[in-house]
């Protein structure tokens, strides 16, 4: 036997050793035959773990030699590279344009207008929003709630929701993303969850593209954050593009020009 072998075998000998005294010790404290019969049976496991030891010591040592010659392969550290004078980035004439049209392409709707009236206007128009039952806004003047979010403690509660309108940060006119964060919004869930979501962004905020909003983003500011581009879908199946399989069903940007994100 080997010494990296026999250390292995003293030490599995010496859990067992220390198992056994462990639940001599305890059952004499300890009274009842249900607690017994409880220490008896970490002591048979703690025994089986320790004749285990000797049959994995061959793998581990395997394993170890796998591992060290993959961290001498390793390749040098580099730096990262400087993005600033990288550029120039992709942009677009007229980003709020190239936004909607993203936007559209992936199952979204962009309706910009000037107040918060108009857009309460609009969103009355929609027919899942006249056919919703359990309704949430996050936002003064536009749609309104049925149930008062900070009175809901468990996020599953918020299962059956119909439509939420939400704040967001800023759109992305790339790629038709949203910046979403838990500003304003107790449970993060409430971005995911409902059949119908509406997100409301300030009607100048739309930035060319990911790299300018990445400028934007504060990190280490909010619990929560994301990019949402579009309802939820999927094409995994045969390429066939599934709307709403995972999550909304229809995802509306109101782009609201006297609006600001924390109102």
């Amino acid at each position: 036997m080997n010494a990296p072998a026999a250390r292995e075998k003293s030490r599995g000998a010496d859990v067992h050793e220390f198992a056994l005294a462990y639940v001599k010790q305890a059952a004499a404290a300890f009274k009842t035959r249900g607690q017994v019969a409880m220490l008896t049976a970490f002591h048979l496991s703690s025994s089986e773990s320790a004749a285990s030891v000797n049959n994995d010591t061959s793998a581990d040592a395997s394993r170890g030699a796998i591992f060290r010659k993959l961290r001498s392969a390793l390749p040098q550290a580099s730096p990262l590279p400087d993005l600033a004078d990288a550029g120039p980035w992709q942009s677009f004439d007229d980003p709020a344009d190239h936004f909607a049209s993203v936007l559209k392409s992936v199952g979204g709707r962009f309706v910009r207008v000037a107040t918060v009236a108009e857009a309460d206007a609009e969103l009355r128009k929609l027919d899942v929003w006249q056919s919703a039952k359990v309704r949430f806004s996050a936002i003064a003047g536009l749609g309104d709630s049925t149930f008062e979010e900070a009175a809901v403690d468990d996020p599953h509660d918020l299962e059956n929701v119909d439509f939420a309108i939400l704040p967001g940060h800023f759109g992305v006119a790339e790629n038709g993303a949203v910046w979403v964060t838990d500003e304003g919004v107790r449970h993060r869930v409430l971005y995911f969850i409902p059949q119908h979501i509406a997100i409301v962004i300030p009607g100048s905020k739309i930035v060319h593209n990911m790299h300018e909003a990445y400028g934007q983003i504060d990190v280490g500011r909010y619990a929560f954050a994301a990019f949402i581009s579009g309802p939820s879908k999927t094409a995994d199946i045969e390429q066939s593009l599934v709307i709403g399989a995972h999550g909304a069903r229809s995802l509306t940007v109101f782009g609201i020009d006297e609006w600001q994100a924390g109102n």
